[in-house]
């Protein structure tokens, strides 16, 4: 264990090098500070971005409460929300020795070994420096795991103390629930349906009332729903064809691109054979994992995997997705390939001394990559461009003023200007103008980090001059004025 934390301590001290004070510039790193500032305000779990202020109906509400302290005394620091993120990140890794050594059943050097490499992925040194859900979500999801795993045997009354975990991964990210399921299926079973019940009444009813405490609603994810129930590419309502196509597109989507992009820490561009043999070991360890062991971690990763597949917007965002579970993912890939080399009569994996140096090798060049990144990343000229926007629109527009642009929780975080819900999945001008006619916005803005949309938005305001007047250009955006005189 003393040597578990020695890394720990070496991996604090490599994030601390990374943390910065440059503005956080992101639609849900936002939009979570903002969620933060409204509970902050008194206001409610709230969007306040927009002009009518609704009621927030899409993220769990767990990060936004955390970084209330940090809103309400630090409004103006960037680098404390970083930090609060990256703790979890740190303490993250004394879970995941215990989750190698306890339910994997590494030996204590495969453990450690495991702990360095997924400690320093590059995507784990990524989200550990942002405001987002993966890494926080990752460490709950962990202790839950270690304490289902613990209590498994225990008497009922002491099981229930997993709901709080449970809740934690679920109010972190609402596909905590797969804990839910993966805990019912791996703990009860046959006699013990009754308990099942039990658990569940209990489970939701904590949800429920969590959720109508601090959001004001029940918040079983509706939003989750219409988008499961829709394709998010077109607008139009899911059929049998378009849900097998999905299937069959995820599933390709991660076992050529997601599975491999996570294990290597660079993103593949291109398919090719080698990416899906890293994804064939994976499975090769989950299948002799759940046949031969059947872990609480089986059928989390099973339940997982399960809604990723299913999931429209995997297919563009699987690598992000599978963040908080690539510890199992490494897991499985070291048992597949270990299950393989025994098929095959080959000397086993973990006796060959050469895997220790080429893990730590690894790390080593992971960890300079992702150092030469953040570095490129703090002279980055287009997020620069958005403040440059940013600043001109809170010093030369009314506040009363209604903005339109691909950026919505950035644009209001910096301008302080109330924004018009802009969809991302608007791919033509008729429903650009569609979208004016229904908004009645004051600015068009077009920025330089945004761009999902960004051609369309542009080509259709300078299509129409006599609409729309542009007052200010940037380097990469513009800030146009709508006239009174708009019409279709």
């Amino acid at each position: 264990m003393r040597v578990v934390i020695a890394i720990s301590i070496f991996f604090a001290i490599f994030n601390f090098l990374l943390l910065n004070n440059k503005p956080i510039i992101g639609e849900d790193e936002d939009t979570y500070l903002l969620l933060a500032q409204s509970i902050s305000a008194g206001s409610g779990y709230r969007d306040i971005q927009y002009k009518d202020s609704p009621l927030h109906k899409k993220f769990s509400f767990l990060l936004p409460l955390l970084l209330v302290p940090v809103v309400r005394f630090a409004p103006q620091s960037f680098i404390l929300p970083k930090l609060l993120v990256c703790l979890f990140g740190i303490f993250s890794l004394l879970a995941l020795y215990l989750l190698y050594k306890k339910i994997f059943s590494f030996s204590r050097k495969q453990s450690i070994l495991l702990v360095t490499l997924t400690g320093f992925s590059p995507y784990i040194l990524k989200f550990s420096h942002t405001v987002l859900t993966e890494i926080p979500y990752l460490f709950f999801s962990v202790l839950s795991l270690l304490f289902i795993h613990t209590l498994r045997e225990a008497p009922f009354k002491k099981q229930i103390t997993v709901i709080f975990f449970i809740l934690l991964s679920y109010f972190t990210r609402t596909i905590g629930l797969s804990l839910l399921f993966a805990f019912l299926m791996y703990g009860y079973s046959g006699k013990k349906w009754k308990n099942s019940v039990l658990f569940l009444t209990l489970f939701f009813s904590f949800l429920i009332l969590a959720n109508w405490i601090v959001t004001g609603s029940i918040g079983i994810g509706g939003v989750y729903l219409r988008q499961f129930l829709s394709n998010p590419y077109n607008y139009r309502s899911i059929t049998i064809a378009d849900f097998f196509g999905r299937i069959v597109q995820n599933i390709y989507a991660l076992a050529f691109y997601a599975f491999p992009d996570i294990l290597l820490g660079v993103k593949l561009t291109t398919r090719n054979v080698f990416a899906f043999f890293l994804s064939v070991a994976v499975f090769v360890g989950f299948l002799n994992s759940i046949v031969k062991k059947k872990t609480i971690a089986d059928f989390y990763f099973l339940f997982f995997i399960a809604v990723l597949v299913v999931w429209p917007w995997t297919k563009v965002s699987g690598t992000r997705f599978i963040v908080p579970i690539l510890p199992l993912v490494s897991g499985y890939f070291f048992l597949g390939l270990d299950e393989m080399s025994s098929f095959f009569r080959f000397k086993r994996l973990w006796e060959n001394k050469f895997l220790t140096a080429a893990i730590l090798i690894f790390v080593a060049v992971n960890a300079w990559q992702t150092y030469g990144i953040f570095s490129r990343f703090a002279v980055d000229s287009k997020r620069n461009g958005f403040l440059e926007i940013s600043r001109w629109i809170e010093n030369n527009v009314s506040p009363q003023s209604l903005l339109l642009g691909t950026a919505e929780a950035p644009l209001y975080f910096f301008a302080r200007r109330k924004v018009a819900h802009f969809s991302p999945m608007l791919s033509n001008k008729e429903k650009i103008i569609g979208l004016i006619e229904k908004e009645r916005p004051d600015y068009i803005v077009v920025d330089p980090v945004f761009v999902v949309n960004r051609k369309i938005l542009k080509t259709t305001v300078e299509e129409m001059p006599g609409k729309f007047r542009c007052i200010k250009k940037f380097s990469g955006g513009a800030v146009y004025r709508v006239c009174h005189n708009f019409e279709k």
